[in-house]
């Protein structure tokens, strides 16, 4: 009795754990099929192979097989069946867990500090800043009034930080959503190519347009970002 509650609060923890790695390598909102594929992999059938080694080894420790059949017969479906019914759920308040967090987070804008030249600056994202953009060792901060700060940062770092206001577009490259009226298909293969509003176009008239490519990688977070500002996305 107390080795299946050990048991059973085991493989529920493990649940939990796995669906919360999960949550942050592939969201629901993002693959919701290649989600389902990983959940039932990680949380359903890993687990019952961990469940019957488990109990393999603890019969096996006492020198008893047959157990090990009964367990198999009537026991095993009900695991089965607890651990579909535990991901399932999981599979459910996922989304719900992941927009509280997600309004939690973007409640609170945090500001890019950055200390140029003795000259303490702060730059609101969503407002003050027009993309960033990877140049060597630092990162090209350019804001919406044509002001450049570079910065020792690299471009992950400030995608993850910024992440509910500003979409990384491809490796070198983040911009903000705010200052585009939308985008066309890429002349490559599952590239798109951002549009800046007319506003900016000074800004933006004498660079490389395929610095502002979206590579395959980033589209699905860039039309959800243009998606949650009202933009029509196909």
């Amino acid at each position: 009795m107390i080795v299946s509650f050990l048991l059973a609060y085991l493989l529920a923890y493990l649940a939990e754990f796995i669906t919360n790695r999960l949550d942050q390598t592939h969201p629901v909102y993002k693959r919701k099929f290649l989600r389902v594929v990983y959940q039932l992999l990680l949380g359903v059938i890993l687990l019952l192979i961990l469940d019957m080694m488990l109990m393999i080894i603890y019969f096996s420790a006492f020198g008893q097989m047959f157990p090990v059949i009964d367990f198999m017969i009537r026991d095993f479906p009900i695991i089965f069946l607890f651990l579909m019914l535990l991901n399932y759920y999981y599979l459910r308040i996922s989304p719900t867990r992941f927009e509280a967090e997600t309004i939690q987070e973007s409640a609170v804008e945090h500001a890019l500090e950055i200390n140029y030249n003795g000259t303490f600056i702060r730059l609101n994202p969503s407002s003050d800043i027009l993309y960033l953009q990877r140049q060597g060792k630092l990162v090209r901060v350019i804001t919406v009034a044509g002001k450049e700060y570079p910065i020792p940062d690299k471009i992950a770092n400030l995608s993850k930080q910024f992440q509910f206001t500003l979409c990384q577009i491809n490796r070198s490259t983040i911009v903000n959503p705010r200052v585009l009226k939308g985008y066309l298909s890429g002349v490559r293969r599952d590239t798109l190519q951002i549009l800046f509003k007319v506003e900016y176009d000074d800004l933006i008239k004498n660079l490389k347009q395929e610095h502002f490519r979206v590579t395959k990688e980033h589209i699905l977070d860039f039309k959800q970002s243009l998606k949650d500002l009202g933009h029509e996305v196909k």
